[in-house]
């Protein structure tokens, strides 16, 4: 069992998102969504993973603190949930701690 605070912006109040080690967020471009990790990182010091998907889940955008961003395809004909993008940015969160 994980011990990390999950929170997605938009769904958790302003105190849950201050707690949260992995913050969920949704863009429509690229763009937007690197634009969000750096802004999300800004404004929730206490956070470790942002992790960003596109809004019809088509791929989504993943960094932690002080390391490159990367990016996460779905399986051929797929679409990345929030379920699957809370996998990810589980697993990203576990690599950063341990590493």
């Amino acid at each position: 069992m994980s011990d990390e605070v999950l929170a997605r912006l938009g769904s958790a109040s302003r105190c849950c998102l201050q707690c949260a080690d992995i913050l969920l967020l949704e863009a429509h471009t690229l763009a937007r969504a690197s634009w969000q990790l750096c802004s999300a990182f800004a404004n929730f010091p206490g956070c470790l993973v942002v992790a960003v998907r596109h809004e019809s889940g088509q791929w989504a955008l993943l960094a932690a603190r002080g390391h490159a961003p990367h990016v996460v395809r779905p399986v051929f004909g797929g679409r990345i949930n929030w379920q699957t993008l809370g996998e990810h940015a589980r697993e990203t969160h576990r690599k950063a701690v341990t590493s």
